[in-house]
């Protein structure tokens, strides 16, 4: 797959993630610390399960409409030398990252105290501005932006990169816009008061319930977008209930049900099966089954955690 289509859908998926936190009045710190924990055992249990595909059904490679096995076979024989370092190549995900957490752990650990030193006091100031969602991630593009003019040394290819983006960027925003009307439709008909009597008798049932309204609608209209935000529409009473436990834990169950099921009217489902050089039923057996096991693993982890670490 192309490196700007993985900054891409990199970027969107952060956008995204701290867009539906924000809407649940959750701290975006804590919700990269909670998406890291649950994340890192949807992870591992994707992997067991790629491990066991890779074992059961063969996956020949193929020729693709970008690349060939043998241009592809040429990049893989290049040497360390002609590559950008692991550093570089990570710095513009994990920047963002730190400086959101570092603004988190920063307000937690000197927020409440009354007197600072000058140096906590500046240090506190610095990741207050600069650790905000929008300006780590404002940071993080134009830093990524930088590294691909830097490989690339030719403007008119820079251009090109940059006004895809954009293109997709567009895109993105009427399928954002679409989904959150969907989602105040949804609450005029007063299916949130009606859920949310729920919360007073069946605390854990909220879970599973936000995971299957996001895993319905995001198999029915193809989109994880929309599909967060409605289940964000319908759930966004939640935020400001007695729950038993943190609503991170509710915005977590959402995304780990947005995973759930990629398949023909999925977009991603298709830059998938086309880039790859998968034919559809391979594309359903290796990609999509592999999201429904993360997505299954990760409503499972979230679960007990917010049994045994409410946070409340």
């Amino acid at each position: 797959m192309k490196e700007k289509f993985l900054i891409f859908w990199l970027l969107n998926f952060l956008f995204f993630k701290f867009a539906y936190a924000e809407e649940l009045s959750i701290d975006i710190g804590a919700m990269i610390i909670g998406g890291l924990v649950v994340g890192s055992i949807t992870v591992l249990c994707g992997y067991l399960y790629a491990l066991y595909a890779n074992k059961k059904w063969d996956l020949p490679m193929r020729d693709t409409p970008d690349i060939s096995v043998e241009e592809l076979k040429g990049y893989s024989e290049k040497t360390a030398e002609e590559l950008p370092s692991l550093g570089m190549s990570l710095a513009p995900i994990i920047l963002p990252i730190l400086l959101i957490t570092g603004n988190t752990f920063l307000n937690v650990i000197y927020g409440s105290e009354a007197s600072l030193t000058p140096f906590q006091q500046t240090t506190l100031d610095f990741f207050t501005a600069i650790g905000n969602s929008n300006m780590a991630l404002l940071v993080s593009a134009l830093l990524a932006m930088y590294l691909l003019y830097s490989r690339l040394q030719d403007m008119d290819k820079f251009r090109k990169f940059m006004s895809d983006a954009l293109l997709s960027a567009g895109l993105i925003v009427l399928i954002t816009s679409a989904g959150g009307a969907f989602g105040q439709i949804l609450q005029q008909t007063g299916i949130g008061s009606t859920i949310e009597t729920l919360a007073n008798s069946y605390q854990t049932a909220i879970l599973p319930l936000a995971f299957v309204i996001t895993a319905v609608v995001r198999s029915a209209q193809g989109s994880a977008t929309v599909a967060m935000i409605t289940a964000i529409g319908v759930m966004s009473g939640f935020g400001d209930a007695n729950l038993a436990f943190h609503p991170v834990y509710l915005a977590l169950v959402i995304g780990c049900g947005s995973k759930i099921f990629a398949w023909m009217n999925d977009s991603g489902f298709w830059i998938i099966t086309k880039m790859s050089g998968m034919k559809e039923e391979e594309s359903i057996k290796f990609f999509s089954y592999l999201l429904a096991v993360m997505g299954v693993s990760g409503l499972i982890a979230v679960m007990i955690l917010a049994n045994l670490f409410p946070f409340v």
